[in-house]
């Protein structure tokens, strides 16, 4: 579940929930206010009336008036009265549907005579045989002869929180709640998270494809909030990185270029030294030697620092061709190299600078015919996936430790056990010059022995 690391997920969910959670406790509250209070007067409005007429008939037969109906009436409970006690007809339908979910049902009542001086219930005038719960609805009921009386009666389901609970939450109201709190998440992440991802695609534009001029919009540097702060140190950042490479790539040729004058004269110097000391000197092949590598670690230099100024744009090529022409060069330093080509289809064409991908290749097999023996295998490769061209070119030699395979593309970092010269650039500017073209380069040991380089390029 990778998209919960998003930024826009965690805003959107968090939002969402804190205020689906709030309106619908909010809700909760206000409808669990109205049910209460539409409870107790239903209770009153309906269940008043009849109690009171209960008492009239239960004082009356005290005063042995209509004692045999008062004693008919003790043996039938209020849940099942004669009609003439609670009439059936006294009670809407609909009011039932409110107070309890099962409708062939009444809510069960209890009636009580208070007794005042020790302030507690007295005599049961009529109600269920089991006593009444003990959160039931009590409602104070007092005769004309002044004595006092208490109407309890039990909690309908809906009122009770699992029951109640279960139907708010799929009721309308909590629909549109949830609906209400989702598109005020989806807009407010929308607004947060916008911003951002096209601040990182200027960040891409300067570290992946060297887009040394790019620059955040006006749009999101004019903001006024903090994505409009972070917008402006964006640029000011991005001012002082090109500034510093160019002021860098600007030192290292010309650093370079001034060497090159010095460095033909002692070349010159050199042969004239060794016509005085004779061909065989050993002295004199050491200068030539040492005049030789540095002349090749100026050219290394400026190959990598002229590499900011490539164009990823080219003409359209063979990768076949391509290809044909490595391993042609290839075998003027290794003739008994074993190379092995294998191309997806044979008529893969690309259209992007043929030079930095030639230059990249180079260097990469320079590298592995540097630290293989003659007689190992170099596998090149080119197919395409998921849209794109991947390129690889592998050793069977026995790979590189974890530590170099890290610093592997660092300027001036060169491995050990190696034959041939080297200056530790070649594939820092086999990287570089892929990363002109939009492409990744990568590598990596194979599971089966070797090092595996990966390159990476839009079809």
């Amino acid at each position: 579940m990778r998209w919960l690391n998003t930024l826009f997920w965690k805003i959107f969910l968090t939002i969402w929930l804190v205020s689906a959670l709030g309106m619908a406790g909010v809700f909760l509250i206000v409808a669990n206010s109205n049910d209460e209070d539409r409870w107790r007067h239903l209770i009153k409005s309906q269940f008043k009336h009849q109690a009171l007429e209960l008492i009239e008939l239960y004082e009356d037969s005290q005063k042995n008036i209509e004692a045999k109906s008062y004693g008919n009436l003790l043996d039938n409970p209020l849940q099942d009265s004669p009609a003439w006690v609670l009439p059936r007809n006294r009670f809407e339908r609909q009011d039932f549907a409110v107070l309890d979910h099962r409708r062939d049902r009444r809510p069960p009542v209890w009636l009580y005579e208070m007794d005042v001086e020790h302030k507690r219930l007295g005599t049961q005038i009529t109600g269920h045989r089991r006593p009444p719960p003990r959160d039931s609805f009590t409602i104070k009921l007092k005769s004309e002869s002044g004595r006092q009386y208490r109407l309890l009666t039990d909690i309908p389901l809906p009122l009770k929180h699992k029951e109640r609970f279960t139907g708010y939450l799929f009721s309308i109201q909590m629909v549109l709640i949830l609906a209400v709190a989702a598109l005020s998440a989806l807009i407010l992440s929308v607004v947060l998270v916008r911003p951002i991802r096209q601040l990182s695609e200027y960040v891409k534009q300067i570290y992946r494809h060297g887009d040394l001029s790019a620059r955040a919009s006006a749009k999101l540097s004019q903001r006024k909030d903090e994505i409009g702060d972070l917008t402006r140190e964006f640029d000011q950042m991005a001012d002082y990185v090109e500034s510093t490479l160019k002021n860098q790539q600007r030192l290292l040729q010309d650093v370079s270029h001034e060497l090159r004058a010095p460095m033909a004269r002692l070349q010159v110097s050199a042969g004239l030294a060794e016509q005085q000391l004779g061909e065989g000197s050993s002295l004199a092949q050491r200068i030539n030697r040492e005049c030789e590598r540095l002349d090749g670690l100026i050219a290394e230099i400026l190959s990598y620092s002229r590499l900011e100024s490539a164009h990823k744009e080219g003409d359209r090529f063979s990768v076949k061709g391509l290809f044909d022409e490595l391993v042609s060069d290839l075998r003027f330093s290794q003739p008994d190299r074993p190379v092995q080509i294998q191309i997806e289809p044979e008529t893969l064409h690309l259209t992007l600078n043929r030079d930095l991908l030639a230059r990249a290749l180079r260097n990469g097999i320079g590298n592995a015919l540097k630290y293989t023996p003659e007689d190992s295998l170099l596998e090149l490769s080119a197919h395409q996936e998921r849209g794109r061209l991947l390129i690889r070119l592998r050793d069977h030699g026995d790979g590189i430790g974890d530590d170099l395979l890290k610093e592997l593309f660092t300027p001036f970092v060169r491995g050990s056990g190696g034959h041939g010269d080297g200056y530790g650039l070649g594939m820092s500017i086999a990287r570089r010059a892929i990363e002109r073209l939009g492409g990744r380069l990568e590598a990596e040991n194979h599971p089966e022995g070797g090092l595996q380089l990966s390159i990476r390029l839009r079809g």
